[in-house]
Order: structure tokens, then sequence, then C-alpha cells
């Protein structure tokens, strides 16, 4: 029986090891008779994806700045012209902070102020206009300290509504400052066009691409391979995603690799030499590279099964972990989210829908001491428990409904899109109470009072929110109980 599973035990080696010769003369053998082709297409990836990777950091950048700047449209959308002092406080701690070189605050007519503390007129500018989102555009020779610039225009708001504009201005000419270019000397260059071919920042030695400003009009003085023209190869570049162009400029050939950066029609460029791609591709040629990844392969196939088999055991690990911390989440007597659970979801759906609208809803059950006394705890736990059941049934599936504790409960009502839902949404809840009943043979019908808070109106974070809606609840009960308060900032508004 032993000889019998060292055989087996054997040849499954064998067999392995066989594997493993013949998988790897195969890899080398296959890697030699494509590494041509195999090269030319790695070394158009490398650029293409460097073309990516540049026109990501653009709008990496953009929307930073863009997200930096609407904290401050938000306080701007109150301050406004009014407050000229603190508007240009805050548009100065905007540009001294990032790498704007200046802010503007405009007014509906675009009337506004600067980060300097200087008047501004951006009626004529063709950028300039009341927004509901955030937008990118180019400014060229516009005569903001008379430099072209990326700017991005955050809508300033009050109220819910747009009251001005805020554009953040960045100074195209810093690009290669701005990004991580890398070091090919005079070899290669890099551009940022609309998608109109207007170069609105470059780097490197663009030689006579930009001599126009215009990306579009130089190549109509290029040559192309074959039957390719200028009109033919700007199509290209419009439909596609991404690629890469064959052109000769003064006499010397070029690759033009290109992608969008996902902001408007806006490209970005990586222009190369092609004597330096030719080196290139015969460095990745090499007989010993070819080697090296021949048993990287070999080694990255044995990696996998090992990442197979470890990816399985955290997965059943994941499961089981899962299950325990869905446990852990709950209240054992009302199956709802426990007060920790319930906080966790509550900041995470704040954190990730900061622009939404929600109702923090914070009940407490009118006098449940007084039932576990008469009627015993027994009854008492009965009462929370069909509570929490018609609570969650109460409300939509993607609201949060949780236990605090004893006989307080958290409601938070997601996505609310008009303020006229509000008190609707607390007259239901009121009128639940109205209709809830427990106990088989004697029914008891307990009341609640409930604190109401708006998000992001009375708080921007749960514990805000939680204060609020608590503030509220409390004016229901000095008001005699039963009964459902609004929080706001100077009077709690009870509705019967």
């Amino acid at each position: 029986m032993k000889d019998s599973s060292k055989k087996s035990a054997l040849f499954q080696l064998l067999g392995l090891a066989l594997i493993f010769v013949i998988l790897s003369a195969y890899v080398l053998g296959s890697f030699y008779v494509r590494s041509r082709s195999e090269a030319m297409d790695y070394i158009e990836k490398k650029f293409i994806s460097d073309a990516e990777d540049r026109g990501d950091q653009v709008e990496t950048r953009l929307s930073g700045l863009a997200e930096t700047a609407a904290p401050i449209g938000s306080l701007l959308g109150k301050a406004g012209l009014q407050d000229r002092e603190e508007s240009v406080r805050l548009l100065g701690a905007l540009a001294d902070n990032t790498d704007a070189y200046l802010a503007v605050y405009a007014g509906p007519s675009g009337s506004g102020v600067d980060s300097r503390g200087r008047d501004r007129e951006l009626s004529g500018e063709a950028y300039f206009s009341m927004l509901e989102e955030t937008a990118f555009f180019y400014g060229q020779d516009e005569g903001t300290d008379e430099k072209n610039a990326l700017i991005a225009a955050v809508p300033c708001r009050e109220n819910g509504k747009t009251s001005g504009m805020l554009y953040v201005y960045l100074d195209s000419c810093r690009l290669e400052e701005m990004l991580e270019l890398p070091a090919y000397g005079d070899k290669a260059f890099y551009l940022l066009t609309d998608g109109g071919g207007t170069i609105m920042a470059q780097g490197g030695y663009p030689g006579n691409f930009a001599a126009e400003g215009n990306l579009k009009k130089a190549m109509g003085r290029a040559e192309f391979d074959g039957e390719e023209s200028p009109d033919t190869a700007w199509k290209k570049i419009q439909g596609y995603k991404e690629g890469t162009i064959a052109v000769s400029m003064d006499g010397a050939g070029y690759e033009l690799f290109f992608s969008p950066i996902g902001i408007n029609d806006w490209r970005f460029y990586v222009g190369v030499r092609e004597e330096f791609l030719a080196n290139s591709r015969n460095e990745y040629l090499a007989p010993v590279r070819k080697t090296i990844v021949g048993i990287l392969l070999t080694v990255g196939l044995f990696s996998g099964l090992l990442l197979i088999t470890n990816f399985i055991n955290k997965y059943f690990y994941n499961e089981h972990k899962k299950v325990l911390e869905e446990k852990a989440s709950k209240d054992l007597l009302t199956d709802l989210s426990n007060k920790t659970a319930t906080e966790y979801l509550i900041k995470d759906y704040i954190e990730t829908h900061p622009d939404s609208q929600g109702l923090l809803f914070v009940l407490d059950v009118d006098n449940f001491k007084k039932i576990n006394d008469t009627q015993g705890h027994a009854f008492g736990d009965e009462v929370l428990r069909k509570l929490g059941t018609r609570l969650r049934g109460e409300c939509r599936i993607t609201d949060i409904v949780g236990r605090a504790g004893g006989d307080e409960f958290i409601i938070f009502m997601k996505d609310i899109k008009e303020e006229s839902i509000f008190i609707k949404e607390a007259q239901r809840l009121h009128r639940f109470f109205g209709d809830f009943q427990v106990g088989e043979y004697v029914k008891y019908s307990p009341a609640a009072s409930i604190g109401v808070a708006v998000y992001p109106r009375d708080g921007r974070t749960f514990e805000e929110l939680y204060k609020a809606a608590d503030s509220a609840l409390y004016s229901v009960k000095r008001n005699g109980k039963n009964g459902v308060a609004f929080y706001e900032t100077k009077m709690n508004v009870k509705m019967e």
C-alpha cells in the first residue's frame, strides 16, 4: 500500500517536472519567435500608458483643485459680495494653499472680486455662466494676469441655489512642474489640447508641433505613412479612446501617442522620436531579458496556482468573518442594527453622499418605565421587539433603522429630494404610533416623542445631526410628549 502510494507521488512529481520542461521550452521558443512584434506592442503600450498616466495626473490635479475649492465655494455662497472683506480672505486662502495663482468670485452679473482684492468683471468671458455643477475651461490670453489658464469653475450655493461662481486659475505653462514627466531630453514632448486642437499646455521639445498653438493646424504641414492624410489622422485621434499616429515633421519621424484625460474633450499627447523608439525596442529584444521573461512566466504560473489556493482559503475565511460581523452588528432584542452599527452606516452614507439630503429621526417611547412597572419587563421587551419590526417595515429598504439602546430608536431616511417631503415623512411617522398596538388580549398603544434633524442643513456629521435631533426630541418632551419637532436654529416646531 505504501509502495503504491509512493509510486503515485513519484509519477505526480515526474508529470509536473515534464510539464514544467515542456512549458518552459514552449514559452522560450514562442517568445523568441514573437519577440519582435511584442517589443513593438510593449513600447506602444508603454507610451500610451504614459499618455494616460499624465492625463490622469492633469485630471486628478484639476479635480482635486475643484474639490478643495468646493467648501470655499459654499462659504462664498453665504458671504457673497456683500461681505467683500470675508470673500477676499477666503479667496486668498484658497490661492495661497493650492497650485492656483488666482481665485475669483463672481456674482450672477459677472462682477466680482479676486484673491488679491481687485475688482473683476467676467461677464464678457466665454466661460462665465451660472452653473449647477463643477466644470473646467481653458482661458487663452483671457486677460486674467495675462496668462493662459486651466480653469476650475465651482458653483457657490446659498440655500441650495447657485448664487455665484468661484473660478480657480491654474497656470497652464507650469505643466512640467505639475506633472512627473520622464526625462527623455529632446527625444519627446508632451501636449494637452482641447477637441479643436488648441494647445493648452506643453512640455519637452514639441518644435513645430506647437508652432501655431494648435496641433490640428500643425498636422496640416506634416507627412504621414501610406494613404493617411492630416484630415484622416485627426479623425482617427477624435474617434479613438487612445492610440498612436505615425507622423513626420521637418524630416524627422515621430510616433504621437494620445489618450483622453476624462475632462471635456481634452486629450493628452506624448510625441516620441522614431530613433528613440527603435533603441527602446532593441533593448527590449536583448537575449538575457528574453530568458528572464520566460523564467518569470513559468514562475508566474506556479505563483498563480498558489494565489488561487490562497484566494479560496481567504474567500471561506471572509465569508465566515462576514457572518460573525453581521451577528455582532445586530441588536439581539429587535434584530435591528445596534447603536454602533447604526452610527457607522449613517457616517458611511454622509461620507459617500455629501450632496444628498436626508432626515435623522431620534425617537423615545413615552413613559416606557411605566410600561415595565405595570405590565412587566417581558411585555416591555415585546413592545420594543414589535416596534422594531414595524418600524423596519414602515421605512424603505434603503433607509437605516436601528436601536440606540433602551427605548430609543434611530431612523435615517436617505435621498430626500424635496423639502416639502420633510414634514410629510415626520407626520407619517407620528401617525404610525397612532395605529400601533401591542398585546394579544389587552391592546396597548404606546406613544413616542420624536426629534428630527435635516442633513446637511442641521449638521454635516453624525454627531451634529444626532445632537440636533436629540435637542428637538427634548423640546417635544418639555411640551407634553407624544409629538414631533424639527430642529431649527431659533425655534422648534411641534406637529400634533
